[in-house]
């Protein structure tokens, strides 16, 4: 099976016998300084607002971050971001409250005219709400991606995620309950628009509030020592989840749940479920393995029954992650291969010292298909010295050097969506032997730490895992002389990558073990050449690689994963330019881009 999805990975390469040097002057953003409210306040309470009303605080623009900190008394309404003129938005304001008391409501944005409210938040951690709370309040905007989280204290009113009291949408808002006490109802937004992709996440048991309404996802993260028992939401009005999709999951590692029990998630006066509930498996929640749970409908009870444990559905994105690492490793390898020997080379070659310095970087983009597949994006570097010595029959080229690597990356298959990010640093020798027939071998060795962060929001899961990596690379060539000016190389390398076993605990507790992993690839192409000036020697090149391994094994907790793995074919194609300013100076510059097709 071919498992390299059809697309580019483009590097783009500059390096330099001698040495070089980047300088980049990063832009200062001046913070909004987060307003403190620790002692008692008569009347509203503003962050960012955009007039001036004789509010305690009047900052602008709204458009901007500022937190605004409660832990005293405040006798009206405390809100983040306040915009009260037209055309003028709420954005990424934040309210936290810790202790005291709000006399009114608590917005974390609000508009009051068409502004577009969207990315506030507000944290409820101890203290007292009179009023409701809102993520996100709009008389005719559209109202988005706001937050509410509640972990302690209580709302004597409602808590909401987002509203558009006149027109607007409201989208993609947010309440988290962790503790706390809510008298009132929640709900994912209230507007005579579009209501949809709002989410509300519970993740205790023994909560009460009056009425739930308008999420579009309800999630119950259950805590790992929740045996049932009780119900896990009580609803003393109506609990209308018509148009929920409904999510269950063990927040942790392990369950005091068995397969067979039951579990009440919803207890309510009114209950008006989704059709056709009774029978549907809840979407999963936990991490890379977790129990799923049958959903269905007695009386005005949503319940569950656990029916199995085992990995999540698309788990194998852990190893997706890996997998990413290797690929940055190979990219590395092959920065080795093709600029790091031929610098190291002409650093010390004959009519310069006899030892020199050398340096690459490069970087790319690529998408490579593991079973399903992950996009990489990564930055090299190495950096050296070479020694050159003059025999008989050959010239050789020894040198040691240190080198770096960045990258990012984002795995995708059927149910899973994941991120992360990976660096490494280590260090290797590398050499070359020209002979006076014009072949010519080639190899390098290194070592190195690989260290690896992976995250999934949808597993709602992660892990970091750090791994020692070593890699070989050898290979043979032989440079025709077509022309005086003009060269061909054909060159044949093989390359063997090695990324050690790791065990790790994921962030929900989860026990994941990664297998070593192994690349194996083999490259047969050709580079033409030309002198085109004194000082410029363009080149172009093609070549085709094979991939035999790059499997990638894992469990979680004790579970196999799905295995994913990088093998199937790689055209390459580069082209490119080497500049010596003259005979004199010890110095070059080589410019190139690569395209890889994947089939």
């Amino acid at each position: 099976m071919k498992n390299i999805l059809p697309r580019y990975a483009v590097y783009c390469f500059t390096a330099c016998c001698l040495g070089f040097g980047l300088a980049a002057s990063p832009a200062a953003f001046a913070a909004n300084p987060p307003v403190n409210i620790d002692t008692s306040v008569t009347g509203p309470v503003h962050g960012n607002s955009s007039n001036s009303d004789g509010s305690l605080f009047d900052l602008d623009p709204v458009d901007s971050t500022l937190n605004i900190n409660i832990s005293g008394s405040a006798t009206g309404n405390a809100y983040g971001g306040y915009a009260d003129d037209i055309g003028v938005n709420a954005t990424g304001n934040t309210v936290n409250i810790s202790g005291g008391s709000v006399g009114g409501s608590v917005y974390g944005g609000y508009s009051d005219g068409n502004g577009n409210v969207t990315g506030n938040t507000v944290n409820i951690n101890g203290g007292s709400v009179a009023g409701s709370v809102y993520g996100g309040y709009s008389v005719s905007g559209n109202v988005t991606g706001n937050t509410v989280n509640i972990s302690g204290g209580t709302v004597d009113g409602d808590v909401v995620g987002g509203v558009a009291s006149f027109i607007g949408n409201v989208t993609d808002n947010t309440v988290n309950i962790y503790d706390g006490l809510v008298t009132g109802s929640v709900y994912g937004g209230l507007t005579t628009g579009t209501i949809t992709g709002n989410t509300l996440n519970l993740y205790s048991t023994g909560l009460t509030v009056a009425g739930v309404s308008n999420f579009q996802n309800l999630n119950f993260h259950l805590p790992t020592d929740f045996a049932g028992g009780t119900p896990v939401l009580t609803v003393t009005g109506t609990a209308d989840i018509r148009n929920s999709t409904i999510g269950v999951g063990i927040d942790g590692g392990t369950s005091a749940l068995s397969i067979g029990d039951s579990i009440t998630l919803i207890n309510a006066g009114t209950l008006n479920p989704p059709p056709d509930i009774n029978g549907k498996i809840a979407n999963r929640l936990g991490g890379f393995q977790d129990i799923r749970f049958k959903l269905s409908v007695v009386g005005n009870n949503l319940n569950a029954l656990a029916i199995e444990s085992g990995p999540a559905d698309g788990a194998e994105a852990a190893s997706q992650g890996i997998l990413a690492g290797v690929s940055m490793l190979n990219t590395q390898g092959d920065l080795i291969a093709s600029q790091g020997v031929f610098l190291a080379k002409r650093a010390s070659e004959e009519g310069r010292v006899g030892t020199g310095g050398f340096a690459a970087i490069g970087g790319g983009s690529m998408k490579q298909k593991t079973g399903s597949h992950a996009d990489v994006d990564s930055f090299s570097l190495l950096a050296g010295a070479a020694y050159g010595h003059e025999m008989e029959e050959a010239r050789m080229t020894l040198g040691g050097f240190i080198e770096y690597g960045k990258g990012n990356y984002d795995t995708y298959n059927s149910f899973v969506r994941g991120n992360g990010d990976a660096w490494n640093i280590g260090a290797g020798v590398l050499g070359r032997m020209d002979f006076k027939n014009s072949l010519y071998a080639e190899g390098s060795a290194r070592i190195g730490r690989l260290k690896n962060n992976f995250d999934s929001h949808d597993l709602i899961d992660g892990y970091g895992a750090s791994s020692m990596y070593y890699s070989l690379h050898a290979g043979l060539g032989y440079v025709f002389s077509l022309k005086e000016q003009i060269d061909l190389d054909l060159y044949g390398r093989l390359f063997w990558t090695h990324l050690g076993s790791k065990s790790v605990t994921s962030n929900q507790g989860d026990s994941l073990r990664f297998d070593s992993a192994d690349s194996v690839r083999a490259r047969l192409g050709g580079r033409f050449s030309f002198t085109a000036t004194d000082t410029v020697r363009p080149y172009a090149g093609l070549a085709y690689e094979y991939e035999f391994d790059g499997k990638a094994n894992a469990t979680v907790n004790g579970d196999a994963l799905r295995r994913v793995d990088l093998k199937g074919s790689t055209c390459v194609v580069e082209l490119g330019l080497t500049i010596t300013p003259s005979a004199s100076t010890p110095l070059t510059l080589d410019l190139g881009i690569q395209g890889l097709e994947f089939t």
